[in-house]
């Protein structure tokens, strides 16, 4: 075995012994969420010093076929599982990750099951390590769970309004292209440094994710709103949405319904105005748009999301309206401050009017209602 070969392993060692120091010491991760990170490097790093393992004892002699055996159903057994651990990150709460977790234990299984037939893999009398006639069952596995994460990804990248989407596909690309070049050149042993590494992009995008995301509504927060701002270039528009009468929401119904209710506002925020513009939430029941200068697409898109709140006010009458306002804003001559304060002033001039018309319309129905003389 080359010394090239086992600097990659050490390479390989050392950065995932680096990121799991780091991931250890990030106090935004959700205990689960560090642990399954911890198991995914982990992983990495058994897998990768078995496969060194067994490379290094292949064709010494007849007696490395116990080592070389035991070191590559370790290997094969946790390949497939490093993708369905960060799908189990992305979706904590989606049934198929834990139909996916039983489909790679029993892999598992069937790789230790299968390891001693040389069916999946065997050794032959010189030490020599080669495919078996059921490697296949392997490659399926590997290719299933990579196809399962891809799912998974673009799940998780569509419910947040998350714009650099494109960092999982360039990774799970590059990886594939790695383990393309090992199987095509058999003396080339790289996929699990790019295995590595392709974890450990994911881990910033993850990170990225949830740090420029609002947890409950994953709405853009008001950090990155602040930052959209100071970077604009270009004529917009701003819309600014406030909750009605919200805190009558926590107090006669409690916190976990008003929480149920700034996700379902986020989400018809979100489902009207994400795919032209930027959406956040940036404080309590105060929610912000930004769009490109186009005042009849607004119009369109404002008039979509009161769609949207009056199709949950038809299930639920107590829902709460919401206030919007909107003002144009041009970076090279109009103050950032005053353009979000004036779209602010519109939202709660429209809010005060909003109130008196149903107060207006409370009084007259009390009119009607009342005994004639």
């Amino acid at each position: 075995m080359n010394g090239y070969y086992t600097f990659i392993v050490f390479i390989t060692v050392c950065a995932s012994a680096i990121t799991m120091v780091t991931i250890a010491g990030n106090v935004m991760l959700p205990k689960r969420e560090k642990r399954l990170f911890l198991c995914l490097f982990a992983s990495i790093v058994i897998a990768s010093l078995c496969e060194w393992s067994a490379a290094t004892l292949d064709g010494t002699s007849a007696q490395a076929a116990i080592p070389i055996t035991l070191f590559k159903a370790v290997e094969f057994s946790l390949a497939p599982s490093l993708a369905v651990l960060y799908a189990s990150v992305l979706g904590p709460e989606d049934n198929r990750v834990k139909v996916a977790m039983g489909f790679v234990a029993l892999h598992a299984a069937i790789e230790w099951l299968l390891a001693p037939t040389g069916l999946v893999f065997y050794v032959d009398d010189a030490g020599n390590y080669h495919h078996g006639p059921a490697y296949a069952v392997y490659l399926a596995a590997y290719i299933a769970s990579a196809i399962f994460l891809i799912a998974m990804t673009r799940r998780f990248s569509e419910s947040f309004q998350y714009r650099n989407r494109r960092l999982p596909w360039l990774v799970i690309a590059f990886v594939a292209l790695c383990t393309t070049i090992q199987s095509l050149e058999t003396d080339v042993y790289i996929v699990w440094l790019a295995l590595e590494i392709g974890a450990s992009m994911l881990y910033i995008f993850y990170c990225s994710v949830i740090q420029q995301t609002d947890a409950l509504t994953r709405l853009l927060n008001r950090y990155s709103f602040e930052s959209t701002l100071s970077r604009l270039n270009k004529k917009s528009i701003i819309l600014v949405f406030d909750v009605d009468d919200f805190k009558h929401v926590n107090d006669t119904r409690g916190h976990a319904s008003g929480d149920s209710c700034l996700r379902l506002v986020g989400r018809a925020i979100y489902d009207s105005f994400s795919m032209h513009g930027s959406c956040y939430r940036i404080g309590g029941d105060e929610f912000s748009v930004i769009l490109p200068d186009d005042h009849s697409r607004a119009t369109e898109l404002e008039i979509s999301f009161e769609q949207k709140i009056e199709a949950l006010r038809a299930v639920d009458a107590t829902f709460p309206t919401v206030s919007i306002g909107e003002a144009d804003l041009d970076p090279e001559c109009d103050d950032l401050v005053n353009a979000y304060n004036a779209a602010d002033e519109l939202m709660y001039s429209r809010k005060r009017e909003r109130k008196q018309a149903e107060r207006g319309g409370a009084t007259c129905t009390q009119s009607n209602n009342s005994p004639t003389s």
